[in-house]
């Protein structure tokens, strides 16, 4: 099952690289972190899929979702080690219609270009899975 998300396309608006620009976030292997939980939580956080904009209010550390939700970057950190790019970020996010009105989730991503898709991991304590990020 694959998944698009919201919140988490502010890997690289984050970090600095996409500014004003559309960001879409791509799940795959989507899956409950506690095992005996049922993964349906995770379709209703993060849907069919989610594009991420600037937010309403200007403010570069907020992002806003096509699907409602409301995103705040906490955290941002991106380096180069060898050639790779490394990206840990780690958001606040108001959903929209779900089981839990915030959450924190923590990206961990790399690529090989800043400007390029990253891939990596993510978790927001109750749902985990792969990431893939690029600019819309």
């Amino acid at each position: 099952m694959r998944f698009m998300a919201l919140a988490l396309g502010l890997l690289i608006a984050g970090a600095g690289t996409a500014g004003a620009q559309e960001v879409q976030v791509s799940f795959s292997d989507m899956q409950s972190v506690i095992p005996s939980e049922d993964a349906d939580v995770c379709g209703k956080r993060y849907g069919g899929g989610y594009v991420t904009s600037p937010h309403a209010n200007g403010a570069a550390h907020h992002k806003a979702s096509d699907g409602g939700h409301s995103i705040h970057i906490r955290k941002s950190s991106v380096s180069m080690h060898h050639g790779v790019y490394v990206m840990s970020n780690e958001y606040e996010i108001t959903f929209k219609d779900a089981d839990v009105a915030t959450a924190e989730a923590f990206v961990y991503a790399t690529a090989l270009s800043r400007r390029g898709d990253f891939s990596g991991v993510f978790s927001d304590g109750r749902c985990m899975g792969k990431v893939t990020i690029g600019l819309k």
